[in-house]
């Protein structure tokens, strides 16, 4: 939304505690526990960092880039690495950065720059896992076996949102040793785009060596 004053235009250290306790607690209960922060919430390219949430993206776009105006108040600032470090990766099954954010840096590196989506998933990873650094909160890493990324389906326009074919996301899962993918949303599943179905396929061929 556009609205600054809105409490939801931020993240306040309640809730950062609050999510970070929570997932303590429901592990150490027995349950499951997953995150999925936009890319932007939680960027291993970037040190930066604060709780809000309507900054300017920090890729490089320029206004009239892919449809992209003069001004998009909608990114993170590595919020969630402030979730994680309160939780610790050990209370967190599963982390899937959703590469589909609009105007994301995925986005700009794969329609702008032309960046192969395996290529991009390998680095991301790398970054993510040996760790960045996080202004005041210090080092954030995530071990690969709860690493995952988001993709959009059928939906994407491949402009504002970058659109990722399911083969293409199935090799980058497979280049990165990713514990998976997963795809928005679900009303855009089955016929005539079956993004899951089509990944999964195409995972199980590469795995086998069918490629």
């Amino acid at each position: 939304h556009d609205d600054a004053a809105s409490p939801t235009s931020a993240f306040s250290s309640d809730i950062v505690e609050v999510v970070g306790d929570f997932c303590r607690a429901a592990k150490a209960a027995g349950f499951v526990v997953a995150l999925a922060p936009a890319e932007s919430y939680l960027d291993a390219a970037s040190s930066a960092f604060n709780l809000r949430l309507d900054n300017a993206p920090l890729a490089p776009w320029e206004a009239g880039e892919g449809g992209f105006p003069d001004a998009f108040p909608y990114a993170g600032r590595n919020a969630y690495a402030a979730i994680l470090a309160r939780a610790g990766a050990e209370s967190v099954d599963l982390v899937s950065v959703q590469l589909y954010e609009g105007y994301s840096r995925a986005c700009h590196a794969v329609t702008r720059e032309g960046a192969d989506v395996a290529d991009y998933a390998v680095s991301l990873a790398a970054r993510l896992t040996a760790g960045f650094d996080v202004d005041g909160l210090g080092r954030v890493s995530l071990p690969r076996e709860k690493l995952a990324l988001g993709f959009a389906n059928g939906w994407a326009d491949g402009e504002k949102f970058v659109r990722v074919e399911p083969e293409a996301a199935a090799a980058a899962a497979v280049a990165a040793d990713l514990r998976g993918v997963m795809f928005w949303v679900i009303d855009e599943e089955g016929e005539p785009y079956a993004f899951s179905k089509r990944y999964s396929e195409e995972v199980r061929r590469l795995e086998e060596g069918e490629l």
